[in-house]
């Protein structure tokens, strides 16, 4: 599983449109997917303390991003070298707005792998038109609310650093790595959440420390509390 935290990466921008290579048993990834969300960043930078970055499934597929403020383009999803011998694979976006508008809706259409947006003042995001979607990382933003319903393929989830007051995973079989502290949840929130992880050879949750974690522990769930 991709562990998610932030990843040192270069911005990567490209016009070209390349083929994608086909999986006929994996319906999931031959499809597109559509994630949507609503910032009011003046600017989404990388940096490692904010950042977008997203990931294909194969090298060389790409990724159309539309800033929602008229401004659209094309990333390609690339090789990249982190240092000798060591190589990651992604798309990093770096977009400023210069509109005045106090929000914008981001879209960004592909087969999409992965997709980060932490930090970014995030009042809302809609993974629900990606169904192949394995990793999501949304934490440190200002969300109200999150479906993961429609991505039955998610192995893992930060959505930690927000404001919500519920999460249903109970869609989330393949699920082996949730950080989902410092939101607003309460004792009988937790205990859903603990009732609806998937019993797992192995898997950890980062949580505050509510309801009764020892469910989440039979499951076979390392349970980590953060001060």
């Amino acid at each position: 599983m991709r562990k998610l935290f932030s990843l040192m990466l270069v911005v990567l921008g490209a016009t070209a449109l390349v083929s994608c290579s086909k999986d006929d048993d994996d319906v999931l990834r031959d499809g597109e997917g559509v994630i949507t969300f609503v910032t009011e960043a003046k600017s989404l930078t990388l940096d490692d303390d904010s950042a977008l970055c997203l990931e294909t499934f194969n090298e060389e597929e790409s990724i159309t991003i539309d800033w929602g403020d008229g401004n659209e383009e094309e990333y390609v999803y690339v090789r990249v070298e982190n240092k000798p011998g060591d190589f990651v694979y992604a798309i990093i976006s770096e977009h400023t707005y210069t509109d005045g508008k106090s929000s914008h809706t981001v879209t960004a259409r592909g087969k999409i792998i992965y997709f980060g947006v932490y930090n970014c003042e995030v009042t809302s995001i809609d993974v629900t038109k990606c169904p192949a979607l394995e990793d999501l990382n949304c934490k440190d933003n200002q969300l109200t609310s999150l479906d993961v319903s429609k991505n039955t393929a998610l192995e893992g989830l930060r959505c930690d650093g927000n404001q919500l007051t519920s999460l249903d995973i109970s869609k989330n079989k393949a699920l082996d790595y949730l950080d989902c502290e410092d939101n607003r949840f309460n004792a009988s929130a937790m205990n859903k959440i603990y009732n609806d992880l998937p019993v797992v050879e192995y898997g950890e949750l980062a949580c505050d420390k509510l309801g009764d974690y020892s469910i989440a522990k039979r499951k076979g769930w390392d349970v980590i509390f953060v001060d």
